[in-house]
């Protein structure tokens, strides 16, 4: 299966909704660690490229739920990439 472009689709909506859940998800952080910098950006390719490419730190953090096609995964699919990729130290967070 080769690739495939799809034209004249507006996805505003489904980029405000993203942007809506990330809002909500992180409501009450910044309150919580004010001096913790976070800049919020939905991603809708890649997202442990985005995150190298956009990383300006000296150490990225990422969580991981490891529900990739293997169970007991120590890693998920995104944080085993940005490992690969990253020129900086990576702190991968699993919940308990």
């Amino acid at each position: 299966m080769g690739a495939f472009e799809i034209r004249d689709v507006d996805f505003s909506p489904i980029k405000t909704e993203g942007d809506e859940i990330l809002a909500q998800g992180l409501a009450g952080w910044h309150e919580r660690y004010p001096d913790v910098a976070v800049r919020q950006i939905v991603v809708w390719d890649q997202p442990a490229r985005e995150l190298v490419e956009r990383s300006e730190a000296t150490q990225l953090v990422v969580g991981s739920h490891g529900r990739g096609g293997f169970a007991g995964m120590l890693l998920g699919s995104v944080s085993a990439a940005m490992v690969q990729a990253a020129r900086i130290p990576v702190n991968i967070a699993r919940q308990r």
